[in-house]
């Protein structure tokens, strides 16, 4: 993990042009994986729709906290109006964002999270849980699994709020992770609804400041006039569900600038039940310098990344020349 700059450069010594490049997604592949309704199931389409919206990342969180080495937040799960694609629908945030705000750390910070639980009039699942109910759990993190940490048992009904404590002594720089609720019977259709983010952990060496970065959230979903498709059989659950509208930080294929000579970092986050993803841009290659765990000892090249539900990865990409582009 001890690579200088120069290193990673020489490995991506391409010859860049200038220009825009759409962000979209190559085949979306099904397989099966099951358990909690993070799984998968459905259909493969081809995802090639056309440019979208300018690109943006997702909103950070407030470090409300003073104290070094100490990061303090606060979080709020409540319906709110979104617009998926053109079309308004009611959708389960934190803090009324879709994605939900990303989290920034470091290695041995004290996390913070005040939760507040504002979901009200849900109703029931056709399993009988209350759909009202959520708590927070962290996807990826070294973190105790009982107390006031990441304790799945803990159940926030509407109206409760409940103070999360993590200590980040043993989770390692650099690593992608991402946080939702789990409430055993319900943690399917929440996470389908809009309740997740991610939690980034910054890097503890230089060699990749230089680049510009940016988070790529990658979720699904279906509507059901204006809300999500509900979860009508036990197939739901088994098998997860995949929307029919794919998207990037909330936006379908949306367009992300790159300047003549640029190399830009991605973290990319699988944030859907079911859908497997095949990334790839045409005629390029990707440079993955980290996975879910942590960064890696070097770039790996490689021309597409599948990604599974839940799966995160780190990659350098830089335009290079094309013949008659530009």
């Amino acid at each position: 993990m001890k690579i200088s700059r120069r290193d990673f450069m020489k490995v991506l010594s391409v010859g860049l042009a200038g220009g825009y490049f759409g962000l979209k997604t190559g085949d979306s592949i099904a397989s099966g994986m099951g358990g909690d309704g993070c799984g998968c199931g459905g259909s493969t389409p081809d995802i090639d729709p056309p440019p979208g919206a300018a690109f943006t990342d997702p909103a950070i969180l407030l470090n409300k906290s003073v104290k070094s080495g100490v990061v303090e937040v606060s979080l709020e799960a409540k319906v709110t109006p979104i617009n998926i694609n053109g079309q308004m629908a009611d959708l389960l945030t934190c803090n009324g964002s879709y994605p939900a705000p990303t989290i920034k750390v470091r290695n041995g910070d004290k996390l913070i999270v005040n939760l507040k639980n504002s979901l009200s009039m849900l109703g029931t699942n056709i399993l009988g849980h209350d759909r009202d109910i959520t708590n927070l759990h962290t996807h990826g993190l070294h973190v105790s699994p009982s107390g006031n940490a990441d304790n799945m048992m803990v159940m926030l009904m509407s109206g409760d709020t409940f103070t999360y404590e993590y200590d980040l002594s043993m989770q390692e720089p650099g690593s992608l992770n991402f946080y939702h609720p789990h409430i055993h019977g319900s943690v399917a259709e929440q996470y389908w609804g809009g309740l997740a983010g991610a939690l980034d952990v910054a890097d503890e060496i230089s060699a990749l400041s230089g680049f510009e970065t940016h988070i790529l959230f990658l979720k699904d979903i279906s509507l059901s006039g204006a809300e999500p498709e509900p979860y009508t059989s036990m197939m739901d659950y088994m098998h997860g569900k995949e929307g029919n509208t794919v998207m990037v930080n909330g936006l379908v294929n949306p367009v992300l600038s790159i300047i003549p000579g640029q190399v830009q970092r991605w973290r990319i986050i699988s944030a859907s039940n079911a859908r497997f993803y095949k990334l790839s841009l045409e005629n390029h290659t990707l440079y993955v310098v980290g996975t879910e765990g942590e960064l890696l000892d070097k770039p790996y090249t490689m021309s597409s990344l599948l990604l599974s539900p839940g799966e995160r990865a780190d990659v350098l990409m830089g335009m290079r020349h094309i013949m008659g582009m530009m």
